[in-house]
């Protein structure tokens, strides 16, 4: 048996960072991989029409080519397709320049084209790779099916795709010993992991150490970069071999390439093990769905449990963004008849100025402006998912139970909460507005706290809407909130900058009805 390590850092990484490594980095990465010893870098992915330099992307064999710098003899480049993203005609013959290896990667319900697609890579010269996603959610009967298809197409390796994170030691052992009873000697198994159960380096223990004649590749990447929960770390794998099996791999010049490049990365896309992915594992659905709901930053991770285990099984497997969103937003949608408590809340500041009080850095650095206004307009005040000051706050809106530790619901202040958290939530102050009708039906970002408050002064009629903290969404959690209140995730700037043009979007409608002005600066008012 011979044990190989591919590294797929700037494949499967590439998820987390939108394969953005740049230039340079692309190039160096591959250089250092090689030279450290790597069997297989893998390095990135082909895709019809991407042609960033800067992005693992690549929309020909020629373009992977031009960043191999020099071929080492003993290593295989390799790229991945994605059944469906381009097609064999843009893929021209094995030259044995570069890229020598395709991984093929399908659906099952893709089974038929991917082999189809995969003959003909072989047919131009390439080793091929053919890898089925989530092998797990394959009957033992689907799975030897499968592996009778590659007995007939005899490619350079046959993969165990742990897609969801699932799989324990007895089970990735099953699925082993199945191909390897069955399958033809001179096709190689594979074995491609994620660490929603922090498994991934116990399960690459396991079959390298296995008494079998089979050759074996083991897919990892630089400090386990990838998304979710991440992979098999790279220096983890090789530093056992090393200590296990032979001496082969220069374990300092990986963790060069975390130093030089991925350390960064981690600074500002972070992954890794986390309870959200854990849930998604035990549940047996994708790791988007976990991620688009803990993007969301107002779910406990009992909610996230709930959520997820109501997704029908057949969908599990298959990440659905329309099915998750209706999921979240039916599971938030807890209707209340809330006419008597608009009309009690309507009474009680007619003919006053509103202020509503987020919770942004901006209340720090503009106190005296605040105070000022409060002391001049003397405004009903509403804090929005934190208490403000006591002796100054006159309710609490609050639609986020991961804000509930904060308030206190036996003190002075009314406290109006969205009926989306009344099962967690009650006292003699509290008063529930129907959580649907102050959400966006047009937005994705359907159920930002402040906008729902605005939303519910719109329709009590308020004529003036004073914004203070309402500072805007920032990247890096420690800018967003004053302090006690941080929380959330760190998120990368484009999903940041779309929160902040849809809320902002809002507003800006909102503003169509009632005069809205702000008093402290936020993102949401800029032009």
């Amino acid at each position: 048996m011979s044990v190989s390590i591919l590294d797929c850092t700037l494949r499967d990484g590439g998820y987390v960072n939108d394969f953005r490594f740049g230039k340079h980095r692309i190039r160096s990465i591959i250089r250092r991989l090689a030279n450290a010893g790597i069997d297989i870098v893998e390095c990135g992915f082909l895709m019809s029409g991407k042609t960033d330099p800067d992005r693992s992307l690549f929309a020909s064999i020629e373009a992977v080519n031009a960043y191999i710098d020099k071929k080492i003899d003993g290593i295989l480049y390799v790229a991945m397709i994605a059944y469906g993203d381009i097609s064999d005609e843009e893929i021209s013959p094995c030259d044995k320049s570069g890229v020598e290896g395709i991984r093929v990667t399908f659906h099952n319900h893709q089974v038929e084209q991917a082999f189809e697609l995969g003959y003909k890579l072989m047919a131009k010269g390439y080793k091929v790779f053919m890898q089925p996603v989530g092998t797990v959610s394959y009957t033992d009967y689907e799975f030897l099916e499968l592996v009778e298809k590659v007995n007939v197409m005899k490619p350079f390796a046959f993969y165990i795709v742990d897609t969801m994170g699932t799989l324990y030691k007895d089970s990735l052992l099953h699925l082993f010993y199945m191909a390897d009873k069955n399958l033809d000697s001179s096709v190689r198994i594979g074995y491609h992991s994620h660490n929603n159960l922090q498994l991934a380096f116990s399960n690459a223990q396991a079959l390298v150490d296995l008494p079998t004649k089979r050759d074996i590749i083991v897919d990892s990447s630089v400090y386990g970069m990838g998304r979710g929960a991440g992979n098999l770390c790279t220096e983890l794998i090789s530093q056992y071999i090393n200590d296990n099996v032979t001496m082969k791999y220069d374990v300092v010049a990986v963790m060069e390439i975390y130093d030089r490049y991925i350390s960064g990365i981690f600074k500002e896309y972070p992954w890794g093990y986390a309870v959200p992915y854990f849930i998604a594992s035990t549940n047996v659905c994708h790791p988007n769905y976990a991620q688009y709901l803990l993007g969301k930053q107002t779910l406990s991770m009992k909610d996230i449990n709930s959520i997820l285990s109501s997704i029908p099984v057949q969908e599990r497997h298959l990440y659905n963004s329309t099915l998750i969103e209706n999921l979240y937003t039916d599971f938030k949608r807890i209707s209340v008849d809330d006419e008597e408590t608009v009309k009690s809340i309507r009474e009680t500041i007619s003919g006053r100025k509103v202020l509503l009080v987020a919770p942004g850095k901006s209340l720090v650095d503009n106190a005296q402006q605040i105070n000022e206004f409060i002391t001049d307009e003397k405004p009903y005040v509403i804090s929005v998912n934190f208490a403000f000051e006591n002796d100054i706050v006159d309710a609490v809106f609050i639609s986020n139970v991961k804000r509930l530790e904060n308030i206190d619901t036996s003190t002075d202040y009314d406290v109006i909460a969205a009926s989306c958290i009344k099962k967690d939530i009650s006292g003699e102050k509290v008063k529930f507005v129907n959580y649907y009708d102050l959400i966006s039906t047009s937005e994705k970002e359907s159920d930002n706290a402040g906008v729902m408050a605005i939303r519910l002064l719109v329709r009590m009629g308020v004529d003036n809407v004073y914004l203070a903290g309402f500072d805007g969404y920032d990247r890096h959690r420690e800018k967003n909130y004053v302090s006690g209140l941080e929380g959330g995730i760190s998120v990368d700037d484009e999903l940041m900058e779309a929160k902040n043009i849809s809320i902002r979007n809002q507003i800006n409608d909102l503003r169509k009805k009632t005069d809205i002005v702000f008093i402290t600066p936020s993102k949401y008012n800029e032009v």
